[in-house]
């Protein structure tokens, strides 16, 4: 079984080449696109024709970067791309355990006219993998082998409103001859996603006016299920311990204050001995 860390493509007079384009063995002239150094082309009958060092290393990661840069190569030459379709879903539940959600279908997908590609250049302080024309609008391409768009680029590509898709590839598309990576980094869907597509804002506006809706009414049934306060004015605490409950020494005003936020706080009024705790500067003494 072949390793999916086996490359297909190396280095040759500082161009990316496949495997099938050179001689076998040592012959090849080719280096690793990680470490620099010679390879064998192994083209034997028994498994896939793969690259590998001509001495024992340590060497990682050839595979991963080899497929990175020859798929970024492949996609600046397309002439055409086909995308998937764009469904915005989100979806968060709330501590009342209701979950509030919002789907809107974005893009429809289809094929699109490539004009002009740039690879790896800056573009507004980031580098995008592939910026491609499509007509009149640019579309961001990256390539996902084993790492995904970070969230520092996804900033940058939300920051300035630039549509972008993922493609995902596997290890094992590093055994790929151009041709073969070339159509389905043309042609396959499932091997992409939408990161970000402008006209998903309107989207997301409308799933966070749902939320902030579904929490505001959260909020209000939490409150109508508190007991109501009572009117401390016309239900003055009754007589006890010696204390009259009408004759604060500060009056009902600052009483009443400090009982509603004791309510707050632990959902119930304070009994007569909690008053006398934790307020006696509001309570004297009934006059013989």
């Amino acid at each position: 079984m072949d390793s999916p860390h086996k490359t297909g493509y190396a280095i040759k007079n500082g161009l990316l080449v496949h495997v099938s384009e050179v001689p076998r063995g040592l012959s090849c002239g080719c280096t690793c696109v990680v470490c620099g150094n010679k390879l064998i082309a192994r083209k034997g009958h028994q498994r896939r024709h793969h690259f590998a060092h001509s001495t024992e290393t340590n060497c990682l990661g050839a595979a991963e970067t080899a497929l990175h840069l020859v798929s970024k190569e492949l996609v600046g030459e397309l002439s055409r791309i086909a995308l998937p379709s764009y469904n915005f879903t989100k979806t968060k539940k709330i501590k009342s355990g209701a979950v509030v959600s919002h789907q809107q279908p974005i893009a429809k997908g289809g094929e699109a006219k490539i004009t002009a590609a740039i690879v790896e250049s800056a573009c507004n302080g980031f580098v995008p993998d592939v910026i491609l024309d499509c007509g009149l609008k640019k579309l961001i391409v990256e390539i996902a082998v084993t790492h995904k768009v970070d969230r520092d680029k996804m900033r940058h590509i939300r920051k300035h409103d630039l549509p972008a898709i993922e493609i995902h590839l596997d290890l094992s598309d590093a055994l790929l001859s151009r041709d073969d990576l070339r159509r389905k980094l043309r042609d396959d869907i499932s091997s992409k996603k939408w990161l970000f597509h402008p006209e998903q804002r309107i989207a997301e506006r409308l799933f966070f006016s749902k939320l902030r809706t579904a929490i505001r009414d959260q909020k209000r049934s939490s409150a109508n299920k508190r007991p109501k306060p009572p009117d401390f004015q016309s239900n003055p605490l009754p007589l006890t311990y010696g204390f009259n409950a009408r004759a604060p020494s500060h009056g009902f005003n600052e009483y009443e204050k400090a009982a509603r936020r004791f309510y707050n706080q632990h959902s119930r009024y304070p009994s007569m001995d909690e008053c006398l705790t934790l307020w006696p500067h509001l309570w004297k003494k009934p006059e013989n």
